[in-house]
């Protein structure tokens, strides 16, 4: 059975998850490692602000239970199960290593310099790479806790959206990002102590590569724990599906935006439209761009008023999604961590373009596979919905 098969919603299936969650008993959402470790604030530092637009809490909203945070990735069910390093060089006043980005502090933590040694030669890159090199892990049981072995689809939903936004941080400098889709990402998460309850998913760099020699790190960085408990019993049972990670040989860019620092800010995941649909003209160019974006997905946009009506149902009854003014499905021949990673990171950059023109958005990971298959009569896997519309 393929990760797919195994994650397919159906009425019944979701019945029988539904009940009240303890959400007291939710995972720590954020790693720390040591405070004795050195470290650096972010905004204190101007050539590190840009870093820090790439994963950094954009919102705290007041919640019963304390301060609800919104971070400039979106994330299923607001649980992120990812983290985020970074090895830089040639960052003037700042020490060449390899840093953890804490979110909750918005901090660098340096967990080892780098001269000599390197990531580099753990990629398989014999020069040293002046820039930044991205290192996006998971921490699959932070959404395992709630959707259980459907959060294989949300994990890499999310993967692929914050490689959108590291893809838009980087365009704030009027840098690219070049993935390396040959990497052990194994080897990679042993180097770095992360243990094994948090895997490297993607990597990649902003920069370029000097003829510079590195060589390996001798030993582990220092291993800290991802959350504050492990429920081993269930991320037994969601490790039992073969799951890899994204191999993704290039994406397309983001298209050249003003007050891009601004619009990666305010970016939201809308849960509600206003009572106006968005303009016929601006309609037209939402609809071309998301056919146009990336061709290895196929683009399904509902935007006639009972085909959205019948979306929200089959989105496991969210009312709300029939005042969109446009739904966006992505399907595929297969479903699997690189379709799902480019699936969303097409969503999130087309998200960000969108906003710059007036129109909100949000993906939605819940919906009813075959249902909403034979509704869009296609045979092929679905991949993901957005939803867009006026504020």
């Amino acid at each position: 059975m393929t990760p797919y098969s195994a994650t397919i919603h159906t009425p019944r299936s979701v019945m029988q998850r539904s009940g009240m969650l303890d959400w007291d008993t939710q995972p720590t959402l954020y790693k720390h490692y040591p405070a004795h470790l050195f470290s650096y604030a972010i905004d204190a530092v101007p050539a590190l602000a840009y870093i820090g637009l790439a994963r950094s809490i954009t919102q705290k909203v007041p919640h019963p239970t304390g301060l609800y945070h919104r971070l400039s990735p979106p994330s299923a069910g607001n649980l992120h199960p990812l983290e985020l390093y970074v090895q830089l060089r040639g960052f003037e006043g700042v020490i060449s290593g390899i840093y953890h980005i804490d979110v909750y502090r918005h901090r660098l933590v340096l967990l080892a310099e780098v001269g000599a040694v390197g990531l580099e030669a753990h990629l398989g890159i014999e020069g040293r790479i002046e820039g930044v090199l991205w290192v996006l892990s998971s921490v699959p049981f932070r959404s395992v806790w709630k959707y259980g072995q459907r959060a294989w689809r949300y994990l890499y939903l999310d993967a692929g959206h914050q490689w959108g936004a590291i893809t838009a941080a980087c365009a704030t400098q009027n840098q690219s990002v070049t993935i390396l889709s040959e990497v052990d990402t194994r080897a990679v998460g042993v180097v770095m102590g992360l243990g094994d309850q948090e895997r490297v998913e993607m990597v990649g760099y902003s920069g370029h590569i000097t003829d510079k020699s590195v060589a390996p790190f001798s030993r582990p960085l220092i291993e800290v724990a991802p959350t504050d408990y492990i429920d081993r019993t269930t991320m037994r049972e969601f490790n039992t599906m073969a799951h890899t990670p994204p191999v993704i040989a290039s994406l397309a860019p983001l298209a050249p935006l003003d007050n891009l620092s601004q619009l990666i800010v305010a970016r939201r995941s809308a849960r509600s439209f206003g009572a106006s649909m968005v303009d016929e003209a601006r309609l037209a160019w939402l609809v071309e761009r998301m056919r146009s974006f990336d061709s290895s997905v196929t683009s399904h946009i509902i935007t006639d008023k009972e085909g959205k009506i019948t979306m929200a149902q089959l989105c496991l009854g969210q009312g709300w999604m029939a005042k969109a003014s446009a739904i966006w499905v992505q399907t595929a021949p297969v479903c699997d961590e690189t379709m799902l990673s480019c699936a969303s990171y097409a969503v999130h950059c087309v998200m960000l373009e969108a906003l710059s023109r007036g129109i909100v958005s949000s993906g939605i990971g819940a919906f009813y596979d075959h249902e909403l298959q034979k509704f869009l009569g296609t045979q092929e896997e679905i991949l993901y919905v957005s939803v867009w519309g006026a504020p």
